[in-house]
Formats: structure tokens, sequence, C-alpha cells
């Protein structure tokens, strides 16, 4: 059912039963709609620290200064250039799939999501590993747009406001790709 109409939707591929539901992925709280949208924004900015800081290194000439990290102890004085912004943003993106996952598999356990069969005789291992497999299904389908616009829908302004956001931070990626290709070819 369409969330908006409270009515069947429409399948895409002439097959009944086949879609599936954005209002199904997200927990009925308004706390698992923020967590998504908060960490879409945390994503798209980690991107945008990736981008800006490679910039700021090509326009700065940063970017020989990792030929200068030979050991571990040289590693925080070569973090302390414009490299700082990008060591952020991968950071970043590297603990936002766990914080993702993480999320993913509190709503699994939280709304008792599982896999079912007929004469169900799988082990406890079994059903665990099932749910650590759904709950990685969840974390893919909570990143869609359909999962977003849900989301959006159900925390109102907040909602909004967290979009807007999100959407300013790919413009400003977008500005920040612009801003490398410049650097490269002023150099």
């Amino acid at each position: 059912m369409t969330a908006s109409e409270g009515r069947p939707a429409a399948p895409r591929d002439g097959v009944p039963g086949r879609e599936v539901d954005a209002v199904g992925a997200l927990a009925p709280e308004s706390w698992d709609a923020t967590a998504v949208l908060v960490l879409r924004c945390l994503r798209t900015a980690s991107i945008l620290l990736v981008v800006a800081g490679v910039a700021v290194a090509v326009a700065t000439g940063s970017e020989d200064r990792m030929d200068e990290v030979t050991s571990p102890d040289t590693v925080l004085p070569a973090l302390a250039t414009p490299l700082a912004v990008l060591a952020v943003g991968v950071v970043l993106r590297v603990l936002i799939a766990p914080l993702a996952y993480a999320l993913a598999a509190a709503f699994v356990l939280h709304d008792r999501r599982h896999l079912t069969r007929r004469h169900d005789a799988r082990s406890t291992w079994s059903r665990l590993s099932d749910r650590a497999r759904l709950a990685g299904a969840y974390r893919a389908l909570r990143w869609t747009n359909a999962v977003r616009d849900e989301a959006v829908d159900r925390l109102g302004r907040r909602g909004q406001h967290l979009d807007v956001a999100a959407t300013a931070l790919r413009w400003l990626t977008a500005l920040a790709v612009v801003g490398v290709v410049v650097a490269v070819a002023r150099r």
C-alpha cells in the first residue's frame, strides 16, 4: 500500500505481491526515521570531506607530504596538514557502514523481523545467521530514495530540514569536485 493513499500500490512488473514497501523498512517510532536521515547526511558529508580534502591538498601541494609518512610516528604530523580533512572524511565514511548495519540490526530485532519456513527445523545459529543477513538486506534497502521519502514524510518539518541538508551537501560535493578539477588544472 502507498502510505499517503491507503490503497495497494500498482505492481510495476505486473506480478502482484512482488513490491517492496518502503513503509516496512522503517520502525514506527520516529527515532528510526531520524537515524536513517542523519546517517544519509553523514554519508554525504563524508564524501564532501574526501573531495574537499583532495581539493585542498592539490591546491596547497600537500599531497607531497604523504611521502614523509614512513612510520606510525610520522602519521599525525602529516595529518596536521590539509590532509586532515581527507582523513576525517575517510574515517567518517568507514564508520558509517557499521553504524548503518547496527541500526538495521536493531530494527530487525526490535520489530521481530525474521524469515520463516513451513516445518521450520533450523538451529538457533541458523536463525541468527538469517537475521544477520536480513539486517544486511534492510541496511541496503534503507539507503533507497523510497525509504528516504517515507522517513521525510514521517518526520514532517524535521525530515524536510534533514533532506534539505543532505541536498545541500550533495551540491557542495559537486562544487568541491569542480574545485578539484580547477586545482589540478592550475598546477
